[in-house]
């Protein structure tokens, strides 16, 4: 529609979550065959779960990067206060360098 060639998804609530339980190795299956990458996550804001304040989204992101070296981090850009607190959320992670998804990266997978 855009005329980008996606190469890279995520699922909805993850790879593998209660929607698609009995399903979800046959639509990795299908999508890889396909030529498709699925990221998963290893850290979030859980900025969908519940009303939180921007402090306390960031620090929900600091406790669940348990100190990995490699964290693909899950907010979502139309919570309000994950927009509020970005700035304070870099700044939280010096030690990490932000890079965008590419086809190169081993993907973060459940």
């Amino acid at each position: 529609m855009t005329g980008m060639e996606v190469k890279l998804f995520r699922f909805p609530g993850g790879s593998i979550n209660s929607y698609n339980r009995d399903v979800y190795g046959d639509i990795i299956e299908e999508m890889t065959e396909k030529g498709f990458i699925y990221f998963d996550w290893n850290g979030s804001l859980e900025d969908a779960v519940s009303k939180s304040t921007p402090e306390q989204l960031v620090e929900n992101a600091v406790e669940s990067t348990l100190g990995r070296k490699k964290v693909v981090m899950l907010a979502h850009d139309i919570v309000y206060n994950t927009v509020l607190c970005l700035e304070d959320l870099i700044d939280s992670f010096p030690e990490y360098r932000m890079e965008p998804l590419t086809e190169e990266i081993t993907p973060i997978r459940f």
